[in-house]
């Protein structure tokens, strides 16, 4: 009775225009390969991973490098003795001789070069908590993707089987409004006869009016379904058929099993536990950055500097001079305004809402499953007890039929069967969707569920 020929522009591989059904897992890996929600929170992985090396990087040495040139506009004069400036001696003879260059003047030009090796070696435990903080937000993101990955598939798990709903009740109630349309006419005739009233001319017509609602409903939830599935799987002018079909399970859940499984493979919970610890080492952090906790680093830094360009003239070199340090250096804060108790104080906040989101989650991922194990049920009971109950209105249209045929039953008696067999079909079909609907919500906390077993 479902689908037959429901359509879906997909992208799909194929030559262009070859029409093929889709399975729902087949839509699973198109979403997760395209939506945007995953790219995004993959990005999210990388920018953590990146951020790992980062802190990763603080514990290594760092090495720099600086260069300057500078132009004086009015450089130091030197020390210098004129020749004959200190007088003569007979003869005469000019006292000095000649010139006597004690410090000669300047040069115009002046260049610095320095070089700078730097490794921390004490740092409160701060580059390790950095390092640890990174490795979880990285260990988080991971979970968020697989989260995420999750929730798109319970998305696309809803859209889809909408679909399938929307497109099985569309001829469901076509025939309905055929048979209520006939139904209304015969009662219409018969008040306009004198035959009866106009009551239920009336009501039929307002049946008839739900039934048109209904139709314009299914084929709005149709289109949102379709567009829903296009947006969250890509588009390409390729028109595939959805090909799996509602399921039927038996509500035998082992629900210690499904509890268990949940326990151990929930994204919340690993991701609560994650950011909890996250905000512990964010707290140790602060910790290692208050007042009066000094830090010690290892420095050696080589120096160069001087006048002249190299190889600008013979005795350029007697203008450089260079030197090397090895400094054992340290740095303390004494006073910031309050801003480290500040953000200490924002970290031990952050640390107990994480506890608590972590405590939280413990509790209640126990009750989730329960009330997922509930719906589970009862849908699945549900679904058995429209099956009943279409099965008994399809045998009273059959005999409804035999006796018009017999000219047993009017054409209204006949048409009331034919519209009471599609209304339990109809709620068949949404039975059907509940039941998808619980068991996606099952699914997405404890994991696949086997056909017929829930374990």
């Amino acid at each position: 009775m479902l689908l037959l020929a429901l359509f879906l522009v997909l992208p799909v591989p194929g030559a262009l225009g070859e029409e093929r059904t889709l399975s729902l897992e087949e839509l699973f890996a198109l979403a997760e390969s395209r939506a945007d929600s995953m790219r995004i929170r993959d990005l999210g992985v990388q920018k953590a991973r990146h951020s790992l090396r980062e802190a990763r990087s603080r514990a290594l040495p760092r090495l720099t490098l600086e260069g300057s040139g500078s132009l004086l506009a009015s450089p130091p004069e030197g020390i210098t003795v004129r020749a004959g400036e200190l007088g003569t001696l007979p003869g005469p003879l000019p006292i000095p001789a000649e010139d006597l260059v004690f410090v000669p003047d300047a040069e115009h030009s002046f260049f610095a070069f320095g070089a700078s090796l730097t490794q921390p070696l004490f740092t409160w435990g701060r580059i390790t908590a950095g390092l640890r903080t990174a490795s979880l937000e990285l260990s988080a993101s991971m979970a968020e993707l697989e989260r995420q990955r999750l929730d798109l598939r319970q998305e696309v798990h809803r859209a889809y089987f909408g679909a399938l709903l929307a497109h099985g009740c569309l001829p469901l109630l076509e025939q309905m409004r055929e048979a209520l349309g006939l139904i209304a006419a015969d009662r219409r005739r018969s008040a306009d006869e004198g035959l009866g009233t106009r009551q239920p001319v009336l009501e039929a017509q307002a049946e008839l009016a739900a039934v048109e609602r209904r139709l314009a409903e299914s084929r709005e939830n149709l289109a949102t379904a379709l567009l829903t599935l296009r947006l969250l799987c890509g588009s390409e002018p390729v028109l595939p058929a959805l090909g799996t079909p509602f399921r039927e399970l038996a509500p035998e859940l082992d629900e210690e099993l499904l509890a268990a499984r949940a326990d151990s493979g929930s994204r919340e919970l690993e991701i609560a536990q994650l950011r909890s610890s996250q905000a512990l080492e964010r707290l140790r952090l602060e910790k290692g950055g208050a007042a009066l906790r000094p830090d010690l680093s290892l420095a050696l830094t080589l120096e160069v500097s001087g006048q002249e360009v190299p190889w600008s003239s013979a005795g350029w070199t007697d203008t450089w001079d260079w030197d090397l340090m090895l400094s054992l250096g340290t740095r303390v804060k004494l006073y910031d305004g309050g801003e480290a108790e500040s953000r200490l104080g924002q970290a031990r906040a952050e640390a107990e809402a994480a506890g608590a989101v972590r405590q939280q989650a413990e509790k209640f991922l126990r009750l989730r499953v329960r009330q997922a194990v509930q719906e589970a049920r009862l849908a699945a009971l549900e679904v058995q007890e429209r099956h009943a109950r279409l099965a008994a209105a399809a045998e009273r249209w059959r005999n409804a039929l035999s006796a018009y045929e017999n000219q047993l039953l009017t054409r209204s008696e006949l048409a009331a069967a034919q519209a009471a067999r599609g209304a339990a079909a109809l709620e068949q079909l949404a039975a059907g969707y509940r039941l998808e609907l619980a068991l996606a919500a099952l699914e997405r906390l404890a994991g696949p569920i086997s056909p017929g077993s829930g374990s």
